[in-house]
């Protein structure tokens, strides 16, 4: 049996892979010493993979019971309270901070502050 085929099952998670690795081989070459901005774009293979976007309006912990009861025109009180900043995460993790706007007859969000440029 092949010792990779264990690994076939895994998912692969863009956690787990180590960046660094990919910045140690380019650092061996025998191309002169990179710039940052040839780093980026040795990495530029990166931009095209889609990350999940989600803006949080609020959150609220209910019971099963609770949620079987739920029914239209039904409201569910949120925790976040009105005019505080919404939470943008990517791929479930907070990013920046945010406002709701219209703009051509759709929702977007204003980004207000951005809290962790470095998503881990």
């Amino acid at each position: 049996m092949n010792p990779l085929d264990n690994d076939l099952d895994n998912e692969f998670d863009l956690d787990d892979m180590d960046f660094d690795l990919i910045n140690d081989v380019n650092d061996i070459s025998d191309a002169p010493p990179s710039s940052s901005a040839k780093k980026a774009k040795s990495l530029s293979f990166l931009n095209d993979i889609p990350v999940h976007v989600t803006v949080e309006v609020g959150a609220k912990t209910v019971t099963l019971k609770e949620l079987l009861e739920i029914k239209n025109d039904s409201v569910l009180m949120l925790t976040k309270e009105n005019g505080k900043a919404l939470d943008i995460k990517v791929n479930g993790k907070l990013f920046a901070y945010g406002e709701v706007v219209v703009a051509n007859g759709h929702y977007g969000v204003k980004i207000t502050d951005i809290v962790n440029k470095d998503i881990d």
